[in-house]
C-alpha cells in the first residue's frame, strides 16, 4: 500500500504504511523497505530521519553479495545533499547513481535520476545541461511506459524547448502522455480500494483468532481450577 501510494504521490498517506512495514520488518533490517522510507522521508523534507533510514541501508547492504541497493542509496543521498544546498555533492551522488542503475539496467531509476539531476542543474541556472538530461529522462520513461516520470520531465523541458518545432512535439507527447496517465490513476485508486479491503478483511480474522485463543486459552484455564478444587 505505501509503494503504491508513493507512485501515487499521495506521500502523506504513504508514510504511515512505509513506517509500519518498517516496524513488522525490524527484525531482518530489509533495506528496500528502509529505502522506500528514506524516499518518503526526502519528499517530506524530513531529512535527518531519511539519513539515519539510509545509514541502516548502508550498514545491511554492505554485507550482500554485489549488493544491488548501492544505486539506490547514492540517489537517495543526492536527494538529500540537494535538499540540504550542497549541489556538487548531489550531483557527484546522482552521476554515480546514474552508472549504476544502467549496470543494472533499472530503466525506471535511469529515468528518475535523470529527472532529479536535471532539476539539480536547473537550480544551478545550467538550462541548456539541466535540458538534455529532461530529455533523457522522457526518452526512457517514454519508451518503457513510465508515464508519470515521463510527464514530468516533459512539462520541464516544454518550458526549456530550443525551438518552437521542439516546443509543439513536446505539448503534443504531453497531451497525449496525460490522457494515459488520468486513465492509469483510476486504475491505481481502484487497486488501492481492493487492497484495503483485503488488508482490513486480513486484520479482521486476526483479531478473530486471538478472541478464539483467549477464549480458549479462558475456558482452560477454568477447567484447571475447577479440577484442582475438586482434588481438594
Amino acid at each position: 500500500i505505501g509503494e503504491l501510494l508513493v507512485e501515487m504521490d499521495d506521500i502523506g498517506k504513504a508514510s504511515p504504511y512505509l513506517e509500519e512495514a518498517v516496524r513488522l520488518t525490524e527484525q531482518t533490517e530489509r533495506p528496500d523497505v528502509l529505502l522506500n522510507l528514506a524516499y518518503a522521508r526526502v519528499l517530506q523534507d524530513r531529512v535527518p530521519e531519511a539519513w539515519a533510514c539510509l545509514v541502516r541501508v548502508w550498514r545491511e547492504g554492505r554485507r550482500e553479495d554485489g549488493w544491488p541497493l548501492r544505486a539506490n542509496v547514492h540517489e537517495v543521498a543526492g536527494w538529500i545533499h540537494r535538499r540540504t544546498g550542497k549541489p556538487t555533492a548531489a550531483l557527484r551522488h546522482y552521476r554515480k547513481a546514474l552508472d549504476l542503475f544502467t549496470q543494472r539496467h533499472d530503466p525506471f531509476r535511469m529515468a528518475a535520476t535523470c529527472l532529479s539531476t536535471g532539476d539539480l542543474l536547473l537550480e544551478q541556472s545550467e538550462r541548456a545541461a539541466a535540458a538534455d538530461f529532461y530529455r533523457q529522462s522522457a526518452e526512457i520513461s517514454g519508451i518503457h511506459g513510465y508515464r508519470s516520470v515521463e510527464i514530468q520531465s516533459l512539462r520541464k523541458l516544454l518550458a526549456l524547448s530550443s525551438g518552437p518545432a521542439e516546443g509543439m512535439a513536446v505539448q503534443q507527447r504531453l497531451s497525449f502522455v496525460q490522457h494515459e496517465a488520468d486513465q492509469r490513476n483510476k486504475a491505481l485508486r481502484r487497486n488501492f480500494v481492493d487492497i484495503r479491503i483485503r488488508l482490513d478483511r486480513v486484520r479482521h480474522e486476526r483479531e478473530e483468532l486471538v478472541r478464539d485463543y483467549e477464549r480458549d486459552a479462558l475456558t482452560g484455564l477454568l477447567a484447571y481450577r475447577n479440577f484442582e478444587a475438586r482434588l481438594k
